[in-house]
């Protein structure tokens, strides 16, 4: 298909739209994670009074309402075009005039950015298809475990069958993909224990673990030690400038979903 700048444009308006689910579904679900796990540990440790909790369970992601976190003033959809209100109403809620936060514009010009390129490496609408629920969840791991900490299994769940069944689709033998799955798994599950055997301390998480796994398994085992080279790389350059403390600990888990995402078009368009 013949790419022009109308297909282009239109491609692009449907993924900051996309991104703007994204940026609300981020906010919501591990808020919502946070706050169930919250209400199970009460119960399980007979805690009947939550007066005093903190977490607020957020509404829901596909019948909610969003609604401005200062006023409580429900959006209209005149405050939810993506980045186009953000500029018009100056970063600024319509109603209270208080600032909202940019990781809103910021993650939709990010998913438009990290989608983008498939619009020209893919083949039929299926394989699109199941590219952008991988690349979607792996822009819900990175923002998630920035923000929060953790890895969402279901993420990792959807990242391994999609890359399992792009492999079927595209006609490749499965081994090196299994393989990928279960030496990432292996490499960075040893790494973890070890360490945490010797320092008494959790280096990694098992969502990171997991999340290596599942992007081993879709792009398969001859791809897991540069995954792990760029990732680390990135991880060690984010220290340098950044640096990590107590109070400002590192996510790995981004710099996975980062160095995937780059193999990856890195080998449809440079081979």
């Amino acid at each position: 298909m013949e790419i022009t700048p109308t297909i282009l444009l239109l491609y692009l308006v449907t993924l900051l739209c996309l991104g703007s689910a994204l940026a609300c579904f981020t906010w919501r679900y591990p808020r919502g994670k946070v706050a169930e796990w919250e209400q199970e540990a009460r119960q399980l440790l007979g805690i009947k009074d939550a007066s005093d909790s903190r977490l607020i369970q957020p509404s829901d992601f596909v019948k909610g309402r969003s609604f401005c976190p200062s006023c409580q003033n429900t959006l209209a959809i005149r405050d939810l075009i993506p980045l186009v209100s953000f500029c018009l109403n100056k970063g600024h809620c319509r109603f209270c005039h208080a600032p909202i936060s940019y990781r809103y514009p910021l993650i939709e010009i990010g998913y438009a950015l990290a989608l983008l390129p498939l619009i020209w490496v893919v083949q039929s609408p299926l394989e699109w298809l199941l590219l952008m629920m991988l690349v979607s969840s792996l822009c819900v791991v990175s923002i998630v475990d920035i923000e929060h900490f953790f890895i969402p299994d279901e993420c990792n769940v959807l990242i391994l069958g999609c890359g399992l069944l792009l492999a079927l689709l595209n006609g490749n033998d499965l081994t090196a993909h299994i393989l990928g799955m279960m030496i990432g798994y292996s490499v960075l599950y040893l790494i973890r224990f070890v360490y945490l055997l010797v320092r008494k301390a959790e280096m990694l998480g098992l969502g990171d673990v997991k999340l290596l796994a599942v992007t081993g398994a879709w792009l398969g085992i001859y791809e897991l030690a540069n995954i792990v080279l760029i990732a680390s790389i990135s991880a060690i350059f984010y220290v340098f400038v950044k640096g990590i403390s107590k109070q400002n600990p590192l996510p790995f888990g981004p710099f996975i979903a980062l160095a995937s995402m780059t193999l990856y078009y890195w080998r449809q368009f440079i081979g």
